[in-house]
């Protein structure tokens, strides 16, 4: 593969991306020509993406790893970027969760002048200076997972989540627990609209901020009584594309590391 022809270590080509996430070059296309890859920095090239572009394809790769097809894995990955607030690195990875403790063992270089994300130099120095409490392949506490409920109702929750405390769901306070996602929709749906997001059920209103009870409590009663559940570690999948990427350009010679 190709040394990375860029400069900011935290962009990322589409071949880095392919090897990352192991979506071919060739779906990776598919995926831009249906207008569901991260949009466009107006300030970067073509198949040139950033930090939210890693964590939008490591989630479409996961997705597809745990057998959803080509375009359900690309509309769910963009309507979680859409949903959250901040989709960044750090927070979709879990790095940001990192224990201040062990960033003090560490050495974490970062670039001396403009905008950088802190936790990729610190996933960098996580990497290269042999730290034993950092694992690619090792879940997390609080690692953000998606549960897919018969293949049709789709939640987000937590993993191993230890501090149970209420969550707000609209103006009701609820148990802690999955949050409802999306729908997923039939091949055959009229729509052609693949999924759809919760906020799209008729039963919520973003507007007043009534949210029916009977939305949260389909979606978990799905969970807890499914045939089949689907279980995706998104904050893991995260961390190892980031973790192959990392790998390829110490063995390529990319534009990863300070001088």
């Amino acid at each position: 593969m190709a040394r990375p022809k860029h400069t900011n270590p935290e962009n990322f080509t589409s071949g880095e991306i392919s090897h990352g996430t192991g979506i071919s070059m060739r779906n990776l296309q598919v995926i831009r020509d249906n207008g569901l890859a991260p949009e466009a920095n107006q300030w970067m090239p073509d198949n040139l993406y950033d930090l939210t572009g890693l964590v939008h394809f490591a989630l479409i790769g996961a997705f597809l790893g745990a057998g959803l097809p080509l375009l359900h894995a690309a509309k769910m990955s963009q309507e979680m970027r859409w949903m959250h607030y901040d989709f960044g690195f750090g927070y979709m990875s879990g790095l940001r969760n990192f224990s201040h403790d062990e960033i003090k063992k560490l050495d974490v270089w970062t670039p001396g002048a403009g905008n950088y994300e802190f936790e990729f130099w610190l996933h960098h120095a996580l990497k290269s200076q042999g730290i034993q409490s950092y694992s690619g392949f090792n879940a997390w506490d609080y690692d953000k997972v998606l549960l897919i409920a018969d293949g049709a109702l789709v939640s987000i929750d937590l993993h191993n989540q230890k501090h149970k405390m209420n969550m707000v769901w609209g103006k009701n306070t609820v148990p802690f627990g999955p949050d409802p996602f999306c729908r997923i929709l039939p091949k055959n749906d009229p729509s052609n609209k693949l999924i759809q997001p919760v906020i799209d059920d008729p039963r919520i209103n973003m507007d007043t901020g009534e949210f029916s009870l009977d939305v949260i409590n389909e979606y978990r009663d799905a969970i807890y009584n499914s045939t089949s559940l689907l279980r995706i570690n998104m904050s893991l999948a995260t961390r190892k594309c980031a973790d192959r990427i990392h790998d390829l350009r110490m063995n390529k010679g990319g534009t990863i590391f300070q001088s």
